[in-house]
């Protein structure tokens, strides 16, 4: 299509070029929008067959040593009660099912049931001997769980102050009692406090080997509502006992005997809320009893709340000791899958559609810019008559010579012929006979743009 901008060459040149320098720099940028990015986390990882490190949960042995050596009681159950207190902060997920455990693709510390709100799952995790940060596990399919059963509730009947409960100080016994049944129970001053909770374990014996059971992997703990500060409140919600029972479950598809929870250190983690390690009297005649006292306020305190808080409460404390437990003891290894850190593909949707947006707001650029280039010319004509009369001229020139020239010796030959010795032939609008429009025309007599009003052709119809 022919227009009537100066030198058309010079400018679809330059548009060819500048289109050139975009499609490059359209191709460099392509770059931005994606990248391969190095594995940071579980979801990044790839697993193969090889020595993995996987929890050890035999005994509360801590980081220091890779087995379970014989430690005291004391140093046992003071453990077991920190590694219960660190779940308070710790992030959960909930299920419906064991199997919404499995699923789930979150690193929670523990989950927690939604039709219970006293039963609580721990996922066991294992790690590639090399991730010294415990940074990208691989979930396994093994767990194991805390609940509480429903809870006895006892009023008090009586309380008396006495010496030497505990070999060190004065302390109250208490007589609770309810429809069917009434007991002694007894409480050492420093675990008491107005409108604070006290956690018990009221036994003879350790509890790996205690008569407080309730059934298999089963055990008995107390918690005591102290009396309130404002004696107002008392007669609206008084000061009274909760034994409930607490089990931890065994592990869930273990492999070997390595990945087990003895019943021992099961029946440890059932009262951890209540353990501090301390207890009286000598070494033939132990007392056991243990004793958590939280202020009010704190995070198990339970004044103002109901059974089902204290159930919650007492196996939420249970999963978290055990927790705590798998993620602190020293590893064992075991044959199995191993996770490794690989990569993945990283695409910036935002600078891709910036891309795409530029490139076709660019295209559409040129075009209008083109279209307003031309827009005072049109030819109406473009079938070959129109073309055969434009280089009608020139061929009457050539006569009936110049049949086999190739264009440039045309050319040449066109020029050779031509009478004029200034311009030579000349492309360019002459009017239409009836002035109302103008037509291309090849030769010596048409006027040279510089003819022309401003050096541009005349702006209308062309054919």
């Amino acid at each position: 299509m022919l227009s009537r901008i100066p030198e058309p060459s010079l400018i679809s040149s330059v548009a060819k070029i500048t289109l050139n320098i975009a499609a490059q720099i359209s191709v460099a940028l392509v770059t931005l929008t994606f990248d391969m990015v190095d594995g940071r986390n579980f979801n990044d990882t790839y697993t193969m067959l090889g020595i993995a490190n996987a929890s050890n949960v035999g005994c509360y042995n801590g980081a220091d040593v890779a087995n379970c050596p014989r430690l005291g009681d004391a140093t046992s159950h003071s453990r077991a009660h920190l590694y219960g207190e660190t779940v308070a902060g710790e992030s959960h997920g909930s299920y419906k099912t064991i199997d919404d455990v499995l699923k789930s693709k979150h690193d929670y510390t523990y989950f927690s049931s939604e039709s219970n709100t006293a039963e609580f799952t721990y996922r066991f995790k294992e790690f590639n001997p090399g991730d010294s940060e415990s940074s990208y596990p691989l979930f396994t399919n093994r767990t194991v769980t805390a609940s509480t059963g429903d809870c006895l509730i006892y009023s008090i009947k009586n309380e008396a102050r006495i010496s030497d409960v505990d070999g060190n100080g004065h302390g109250v016994e208490y007589t609770y009692e309810n429809d069917t049944f009434t007991d002694e129970i007894q409480i050492p001053s420093s675990s008491l406090g107005a409108s604070a909770t006290t956690y018990m374990y009221k036994g003879i014996k350790a509890p790996e080997i205690t008569d407080y059971t309730c059934g298999h992997r089963c055990m008995w703990l107390w918690a005591y509502q102290n009396v309130a500060a404002i004696p107002t409140v008392n007669k609206v919600d008084p000061p009274k006992f909760y034994q409930c029972p607490v089990t931890v479950s065994e592990v869930r598809n273990v492999r070997n005997e390595s990945q087990k929870l003895p019943e021992g250190v099961a029946r440890i983690a059932a009262v951890s809320i209540a353990l501090q390690g301390r207890w009286s009297g000598m070494e033939k005649h132990r007392n056991f009893n243990q004793y958590q006292f939280y202020p009010y306020g704190t995070r198990w305190e339970i004044h103002g709340q109901n059974a089902k808080h204290v159930r919650e409460n007492m196996a939420r404390f249970a999963i978290g000791s055990i927790a705590r437990m798998a993620a602190t003891n020293a590893p064992i290894q075991v044959e199995g899958l191993v996770p490794h850190l690989g990569s993945h593909l990283e695409i910036r949707w935002g600078h891709v559609a910036g891309l795409f947006g530029g490139i076709i707001a660019t295209h559409l650029v040129l075009f209008l810019s083109a279209i307003f280039a031309i827009r005072k010319v049109a030819i109406k004509d473009d079938s070959f008559l129109a073309v055969g009369r434009l280089l009608l001229p020139l061929l009457n020139i050539l006569g009936n010579r110049g049949t086999l020239l190739s264009g440039k010796e045309v050319a040449k030959a066109i020029q050779s012929q031509s009478n004029t010795g200034g311009a030579g032939m000349v492309v360019g609008p002459r009017a239409n006979e009836d002035r109302t429009g103008y037509c291309h025309d090849v030769g010596e007599e048409v006027p040279l743009r510089s003819k022309w009003p401003e050096s541009r052709h005349p702006a209308g119809q062309y054919a």
